[in-house]
This record gives C-alpha cells, sequence and structure tokens, in this order.
C-alpha cells in the first residue's frame, strides 16, 4: 500500500503539470487521494466513511466548551491541592510508609515519567516490594504539546498544568517528590531540600534518567517551578504577540511551525516571517510533511525564509517590543518588534555526568545509550535513561519518549525477576529496542494540520483531512490529566 500511495502522489504531480487543468486538478488529486488511502489503512472503512460525513456536512473542530465537565463523586484530592497552597519547601504527593520497599527512581516526571507508570499500571507491574519515586522539580505536570496555541490565544492555560496529586493511588506503588536531584551516587539520589519521608538522599536499586532537555520558551518553561509561574509565562507572550506588528520566529521545528500559523491565522493583520535554516522543514521526516507545512503557512500569509540562519545579536535579543532590523548569513534584513527563538536543545545531562562521564557523548552532551535503555557504561547496569536527554537516532518526540520509558521499566521489571531466580546478571534476557518510528501531527491553527503516521511498518503523510479529527482547543489537554489518574473537571482544573 506504501507504494501505492507513492505513485498516486508521483501520478499527481505529473497531472499538476498539464496546462491548463493540471493546475487545477493536480491539488486536488495531490491532497484528496493520498488522504483517502491513508484514512482507510489507519481508521477503516468505517471510520473514513464517517470522516467523509462530517467533512461533507461542514462539522468542525469541537469548540472550547464554556464549561468543563462537574467533578465526579469519587474525584478525591490532598486538602494542600485542594486548597491552592503552593508548597514553601517540597511535598510528597503520596508519602510510602514502608521503609522495607526498594526503590525504582525517575528523574523527571514529565512524558518518561509518566510513560512508566503507565506501563506500570497498564501492563508491566512492579514485582513484590518495589516502588517507583519519581523525582521532578515541577509542582505540575507541563503538558508542552500545547504551548504554543496558549502562547497565543488565551482561555485555557490553566488545563496544561496537571497535578501529580494522584498519580500513585496508594503508597506502596510509589511517590512523587517536587524536588531538585543535585547528585546522583552509585546507590542514592542527593536532593536540594530535605523531604518528609525520605530526608536528603533517596535510595535506589534501579534508576531511569529522564531528565528531559532544555527548549527556548514557549516551547518549554523548564525554569518555571508552580502553576502560576507557567501559566504567567503564556500569558506574557500573548500580550507580547498582541502588541507587536511584525513577528519573527526563528526556527521552523514542530514550535516554530505551530507558532507561526497561529499568530497568523489569529492576527492576520501582523506580519509574520520564520526563519529556518535548513531547505526544508522537519528533514527527519518525509518530504511530504515539508510540502503541506509550507503550504498551510503560505495560505496563512507567513513570510517564509528557508536556507538561512539568523545571525543573533550578542547578548541575545532586548525583548523591549522596539521595531528592530535582524540580519540573516545571507544579507536578509528581517523588521520586527518581537523575535521569537525556537531553535536549539541542550540535554539536562550534567547530574549524571557526574556520576558516570563514560556515558556522556563528549560532542552533544546527550546520553549513550545501549538498546536495552541501559546506559553505556557497564559499571552501571541498573541506571537506564529515556526521553530526550538520549544520544539515539530516534526523532526527540513524545513518541519516543514513551517507547523508551516503556522498554526501560520493562527491562527493569526483568532484571529484578532474573536476579530473584537466582539467574546472573548476564544471564538475564532483555528487550533490546527497534528504531522508534517518526510520527507527528502538528496543530497549523484551529482547522489545519499535517501528520506522518505509520501503519504495519509504513509511514504516510496526511494533512487536515485526516488529522482534524484529532483536533480540540486545548490540543486535547484531557488525555494528560487521563494519564495522571485525575479527571479534568471543573473542580480540578485549577488545583
Amino acid at each position: 500500500m506504501g507504494i501505492t500511495l507513492s505513485r498516486y502522489e508521483a501520478w499527481g504531480k505529473t497531472v499538476e503539470r498539464v496546462p491548463l487543468l493540471g493546475p487545477v486538478v493536480g491539488p486536488i488529486w495531490l491532497e484528496l487521494v493520498p488522504a483517502l488511502l491513508t484514512s482507510l489503512m489507519v481508521q477503516g472503512v468505517s471510520g473514513t466513511v464517517k470522516q467523509i460525513g462530517a467533512q461533507w456536512w461542514g462539522i468542525p473542530p469541537p469548540p472550547r466548551p464554556k464549561s468543563l465537565p462537574a467533578a465526579p463523586a469519587t474525584c478525591e484530592v490532598s486538602p494542600a491541592v485542594e486548597n491552592h497552597e503552593v508548597p514553601e519547601d517540597t511535598v510528597v504527593v503520596t508519602k510510602p510508609t514502608d521503609d522495607s520497599c526498594k526503590n525504582i527512581v525517575i528523574i523527571g516526571g514529565s512524558v518518561t515519567g509518566i510513560a512508566a507508570t503507565l506501563k506500570i499500571r497498564f501492563g508491566c507491574p512492579l514485582p513484590a516490594n518495589y516502588r517507583v519515586i519519581i523525582i521532578e522539580k515541577h509542582t505540575h505536570m507541563h503538558y508542552m504539546f500545547a504551548f504554543p496555541r496558549a502562547s497565543v490565544i488565551p482561555g485555557f492555560e490553566n488545563e496544561l498544568f496537571v497535578p501529580y496529586d494522584r498519580l500513585f493511588t496508594t503508597p506502596a506503588e510509589g511517590a512523587v517528590v517536587h524536588a531538585s536531584a543535585t547528585k546522583l551516587t552509585h546507590t542514592h539520589v542527593e536532593l536540594d531540600r530535605h523531604v518528609p519521608g525520605f530526608g536528603t538522599k533517596i535510595p535506589y536499586e534501579y534508576l531511569i534518567y529522564g531528565a528531559g532537555a532544555r527548549h527556548p520558551k514557549p516551547g518549554c518553561l523548564s525554569d518555571e517551578i508552580t502553576k502560576d509561574d507557567g501559566i504567567n509565562v503564556l500569558k506574557g507572550f500573548q500580550e507580547k504577540i498582541v502588541k507587536s506588528t511584525k513577528v519573527l520566529i526563528i526556527g521552523g521545528g514542530a514550535v516554530g511551525l505551530e507558532l507561526a500559523a497561529e499568530i497568523k491565522e489569529h492576527y492576520p493583520e501582523k506580519t509574520v516571517t520564520l526563519v529556518h535554516s535548513r531547505p526544508q522543514y522537519l528533514q527527519s521526516y518525509k518530504y511530504g510533511l515539508h510540502e503541506k507545512s509550507y503550504a498551510i503557512l503560505n495560505k496563512f500569509g507567513v513570510n517564509q525564509i528557508l536556507g538561512d540562519r539568523v545571525v543573533l545579536p550578542e547578548g541575545g535579543f532586548k525583548d523591549d517590543g522596539k521595531m528592530t532590523i535582524t540580519c540573516t548569513k545571507q544579507g536578509r534584513e528581517i523588521e520586527s518588534d518581537l523575535q521569537i527563538l525556537c531553535t536549539g536543545m541542550t540535554p539536562n545531562s550534567g547530574l549524571l555526568a557526574g556520576l558516570s562521564p563514560k556515558s556522556i557523548n563528549p560532542e552533544s552532551k546527550y546520553v549513550r545509550i545501549k538498546d536495552t535503555m541501559q546506559i553505556d557504561d557497564d559499571e552501571f547496569p541498573n541506571i537506564f535513561a529515556a526521553g530526550d536527554v538520549t544520544d539515539s537516532t530516534d526523532i526527540k518526540t513524545g513518541v519516543s519518549a514513551f517507547a523508551h520509558a516503556h522498554l526501560a521499566i520493562d527491562n527493569v521489571v526483568r532484571m529484578i525477576n532474573g536476579l530473584a531466580e537466582g539467574k546472573e546478571r548476564k544471564d538475564i534476557e532483555l528487550v533490546h529496542k527497534d528504531p522508534v518510528m517518526p510520527q507527528i501531527l502538528l496543530y497549523l491553527g484551529s482547522s489545519q494540520g499535517v501528520a506522518q503516521v505509520a501503519h504495519n511498518k509504513f509511514l504516510y503523510t496526511a494533512s487536515s483531512w485526516f488529522v482534524r479529527k484529532f483536533f480540540s482547543y486545548n490540543v486535547n489537554a484531557g488525555r494528560a490529566w487521563e494519564w495522571a489518574n485525575m479527571p479534568l473537571t471543573e473542580a480540578t482544573v485549577n488545583l
């Protein structure tokens, strides 16, 4: 079917070159036929027919509801969270009381921590007397997939920060510790503060390092510890965009593309310029994803400059709202009164480097891993790494982080069980990682989007016709609340 789809795309380009009729029929062919085939392969005949009906009768994506559902009677939260208390020192969301428990410590409560917890909950239960301890400095899980939209459109920021209060349902399952890890040793993690029930050190039998990477704001809010801090940053970007007349976005990755589309759709009178250093967007994906993204932004009226680099001013942009001229490597001069940097990723590997410098790539600073997700240092077979911090060929997305975390916790459990059965560590059969197929879904405004999806080990690109059914005003933030075992309701949304 992948060959068939490619042939149709090739035929469509041929049709497009036919005089007079080609420019009209070609684009329709290129859009409709691949989308129809992709839909049939991924969601079947029934799902495709339903979607055709929705498109035919013009059913739009679901709008933001006037109010969220009321809390169910079974929804209980801790008094501290219910009273909106921000901890002055630290909070253990669920404090284990059994000192005989052995700890599987996860550094980072974002996608890696959440994915490992979900794997344990739904398919890989821990052996007796083991529990998970997640060390996470943020008071709430950041649903960063929606940050580009929330930087432009107000009204749903509080839905993007999810409390960890119910991630673990019993003390035996584990805890989320709100603190920063300052040092790793062979046996324990040292914290930046005293934590009730633990002190300043947390011992571990196994450790999964999922500290992630730093991205520029608003794509990632690494330094914003509380929910209010994060919301204030998003609202700050909203205000800057409202006041601006000419916006310069530097970097055409997922965040840059989505941000450019959101700004231009909601403020069509503003000039939006997107500069990307490569000759195409999303170069790690199929070329069709670039073509579709470029076409959508072009329709919005975004000025797109590819294959050129912005010369960043020494000390960075002033961010004072004043009109300024920014130069590029090729000599272009771009006038703007708001500059948003959407490029660059710095792995948070320093903590692990102090314990295992051998496992750190000296050039990129990413964590070297084996295909079992163990760090590439035989001195530490009980330490794993997952997600954006890893030196992996997998594209750094939530899809990859989920796959890494699932494999890591699976192998941790295999090691525990194998040792309990009296096996030598070297004789324990672990699962080896396959490359994670590069999949992505981009929201390019409220009703446009592109995606790369996998089906039967083939990759397909699809645009708005296929991906629109996944649209929601908050970029499906409700799923993050489900991950955290907390319903998104009027009673919980402001916790």
